[in-house]
């Protein structure tokens, strides 16, 4: 009968089982950070806040201070207006803004600089500041920019012309009374035509303005 040879493991030192130790965890912290990076790079994951300022603007992260801060819930659970002003120490964040078809050169179209700071924007931004005990005046916040760039992204009430229309008409109809309203028809149909935009009724808006001379972000982000 043949022998059997029974080899005994050699029993590991306690060194050798530390530097085993110290290797698995030095791999570990080498790939969360290899991880990490590859979520920055791709915008998944963010500076808190300012990572999802970013993704609202379907941009990379860069690095840049958050000057100032305003997020005001309003009055139901699901409405809430976000203000940021974001500075930048370099041109990193500007290159992501050339070739961007999301982003536009100012100056804005007509409407939409009516909407921005003449109308909704400004009143929004007011009352989520009064909310903090801060006061802004007209034209404060988000100055008008010759050299600068500009992403709106928006939802309307309406969807089109036509579905505004009709719309606009049976309230007429309500207020007025089918009488009144045959009177006036004409009238009524004029008016409606000469106060539409399509910013009129907007109900969520994400907007982005960028100063290149200061380097500086204005974002609001705006849900009804």
């Amino acid at each position: 009968m043949g022998r059997v040879f029974i080899v005994k493991k050699k029993k590991k030192s306690k060194l050798e089982i530390l530097k085993e130790i110290v290797l698995i965890s030095v791999s570990a912290m080498l790939m969360i950070g290899l991880i990490i990076v590859f979520l920055k790079s791709y915008n998944i994951i963010g500076n808190g806040n300012l990572g999802q300022v970013y993704r609202k603007l379907e941009l990379g992260y860069v690095e840049a201070k958050i000057e100032e801060e305003v997020i005001s819930k309003g009055g139901f659970p699901l409405d809430w207006t976000v203000v940021y002003k974001i500075k930048f120490e370099d041109d990193e964040f500007f290159k992501q803004l050339v070739n961007n078809s999301n982003w536009e050169k100012t100056p804005m179209p007509l409407d939409l600089e009516r909407f921005v700071y003449e109308e909704h924007v400004l009143n929004h931004i007011a009352l989520a500041f009064s909310e903090e005990k801060k006061e802004i005046k007209k034209g404060e916040y988000i100055p008008k920019l010759e050299n600068g760039y500009y992403f709106f992204k928006y939802r309307s009430h309406y969807e089109s012309f036509d579905e505004y229309y009709k719309d606009q008409l049976e309230e007429y109809k309500m207020m007025m009374g089918m009488e009144q309203y045959i009177e006036n028809e004409e009238e009524f149909k004029e008016e409606i035509t000469k106060n539409y935009s399509k910013y009129n009724y907007v109900d969520r808006y994400t907007l982005g303005i960028y100063d290149m001379n200061m380097k500086i972000l204005y974002f609001v982000d705006f849900k009804l």
